[in-house]
């Protein structure tokens, strides 16, 4: 059968999640008769930016200016000190998406306000050009959708597990997917099945560790399966390596993508000089430890400057950003008249 009779994910086999586990993980939550509830999973590429799953989308029959967002929940029914709320002002959907065969399932979101970053509320790291994510182990999801397949109830706590990440041969066999997945796909799970993500997971990340730098790479986003945790119908995943040129472009020239250990020989580092050429025309007025409103710094690829807003400081590593001590020089003139500031 076709991808669009499989239904919609959800995470089947898990364990609760410590608080602050994986603090890129968004619920996208939809107007209902006396609150919000929680619809699908996104993942917070900066404080604007969510990316999920287009078909999140499919049933909207209101406006999606009347959903939002939560960052940095532990319980869905709690609003714990640590989340943050936000109205969505625009979506994204991937010009190839196709509603039919669930092809190019991504979509971006834009929020009516920055997030604040906090131990609870971070952007993830997507896998640049130099990084293969087949070698990424262990790999985790997460999501608060439905725990066992013929249920209708979410998880109000998050719910982590454990999964392997199986190649495109074997999920296509016949036993398998029969041919349905595609290059822009990924499968995860087991083959004897038992743990897989499930409906009211959908948009959210599959996770896996690059075991040197212990950073973990959200490498894909859910998006579809046959039943939940069925034996050799894994969970399907759109891949953010492959789309990542599409979700850079979306973002304009606010390319701020994490992008931690990709040393991509393609781009080339802006110059101290270029940097504060560039930073003098920024209208800079206010700093503290943490940010510069506008924050703006400068990155040169061989044909393209691309202006990074709205991130702090330790979002963008050296040699991104001048030493401290150049900095300083700057922000000593155009902050002299904002001592309030600091």
């Amino acid at each position: 059968s076709r991808p669009d009779d499989y239904g919609g994910m959800r995470i089947v086999g898990g364990v609760d999640a410590q608080p602050g586990a994986w603090p890129w993980l968004v619920s996208i939550q939809v107007p209902s008769k006396s609150a919000h509830r929680h619809s699908c999973g996104g993942v917070l590429v900066n404080q604007h930016w969510v990316l999920t799953a287009a078909h999140c989308f499919k049933t909207m029959k209101r406006s999606a200016t009347l959903w939002r967002t939560g960052s940095g929940h532990e319980y869905l029914q709690l609003l714990e000190e640590e989340v943050q709320i936000r109205s969505i002002q625009c979506y994204v959907q991937h010009e190839k998406y196709n509603p039919r065969t669930e092809a190019y399932d991504l979509a971006l979101i834009e929020l009516n306000k920055p997030v604040k970053y906090t131990d609870f509320v971070q952007p993830a790291c997507l896998p640049g050009s130099t990084v293969d994510i087949s070698t990424l182990h262990p790999c985790y999801i997460s999501g608060w959708g439905i725990t066992q397949e013929k249920s209708i109830q979410t998880a109000d706590i998050l719910q982590e597990a454990k999964v392997n990440q199986i190649d495109l041969d074997t999920c296509n066999s016949s036993r398998w997917y029969d041919g349905a997945i595609k290059n822009f796909n990924l499968c995860a799970g087991y083959e004897e099945g038992g743990i897989d993500s499930c409906q009211g997971d959908s948009g959210g990340p599959l996770m896996c560790q690059d075991e040197q730098s212990s950073t973990y790479y959200v490498i894909g986003i859910t998006s579809w399966g046959q039943g939940c945790a069925n034996a050799q119908k894994p969970g399907v995943y759109t891949n953010t390596k492959y789309c990542l040129d599409w979700i850079t472009r979306k973002l304009g020239k606010s390319s701020s993508v994490k992008r931690t250990h990709d040393t991509d020989q393609t781009r080339t580092e802006a110059s101290e000089e270029e940097i504060l050429r560039y930073l003098n025309s920024a209208n800079l007025t206010r700093f503290d430890d943490r940010d510069i409103k506008p924050l703006e710094a400068l990155i040169i690829s061989e044909e393209l400057a691309y202006a990074i807003k709205n991130l702090t400081i330790r979002q963008i590593p050296w040699p991104r950003w001048p030493p401290a001590s150049i900095l300083q020089n700057l922000l000593t003139q155009t902050t002299s008249e904002t001592p309030d500031s600091f």
